[in-house]
């Protein structure tokens, strides 16, 4: 929340699950991983009890998603609350892209459409043990086994299969979501017809649309 409105403005919806408003499949009442600062502290001392011995951590972003001063933003908190280095790199889209690819990146940052309305491809493409885009290689067999079994089933049974999995997949940080993205449109009252969705987009009929005179 804090990024949201210091570095975004309130411009973007901040983001406690990876299914976003508006989707199916999304969970109304889930705030996500509660704040525990001293947790954090304490689940880091258990692997290194002199904070002193963590290794350089790089936060690598592409200039081209994420703006100079959103990386220095979270790299100061990371810093702030673990009380360990956390220094932001910069690098050009292709060239993030090419690193991510190789699993070359330490810390990065991701940007996610979906390619259809549908809590699958915001979970499969990405945290599936065998996903093409599983950047961090994160496994997980429970995680793989709730998707197989959402694919098999309907309704609110599916639904609710792709929620388990979400959760398990938040609490363990495969992914740490950030922001929700939203789309802002100025629709002319001669404009008719057009509902948006939470997402901000406009999925229905366009036949249904219509100009009146003006």
């Amino acid at each position: 929340t804090t990024l949201v409105q210091t570095q975004l403005k309130d411009a973007a919806t901040a983001a406690p699950t990876l299914i976003p408003p508006g989707l199916p499949g999304y969970k109304t009442d889930y705030q996500g991983p509660s704040f525990d600062a001293e947790k954090a502290r304490a689940l880091l001392r258990s692997v290194y009890p002199d904070t002193a011995l963590v290794p350089p951590i790089v936060f690598t972003y592409p200039t081209a998603l994420l703006s100079r001063s959103e990386a220095n933003a979270l790299c100061s908190m990371w810093s702030s609350v673990l009380n360990i280095s956390v220094k932001p790199l910069p690098v050009e889209l292709n060239a993030y892209t090419d690193e991510l690819s190789q699993h070359q990146i330490q810390l990065g940052f991701i940007q996610w459409y979906a390619l259809y309305p549908d809590p699958h491809n915001w979970l499969a493409p990405n945290l599936l043990s065998n996903a093409p885009h599983n950047e961090s290689r994160w496994q997980n067999q429970t995680f793989d086994q709730l998707i197989t079994e959402a694919e098999q089933a309907n309704g609110e049974t599916r639904f609710a299969l792709y929620q388990q999995a979400e959760q398990l997949a938040l609490e363990e940080v495969a992914i740490l979501p950030l922001d929700h993205e939203t789309i802002s449109a100025i629709i002319p009252p001669w404009v008719h017809g057009i509902t948006l969705n939470a997402r901000g987009l406009y999925v229905a009929d366009w036949s249904q649309v219509y100009l009146s005179p003006h």
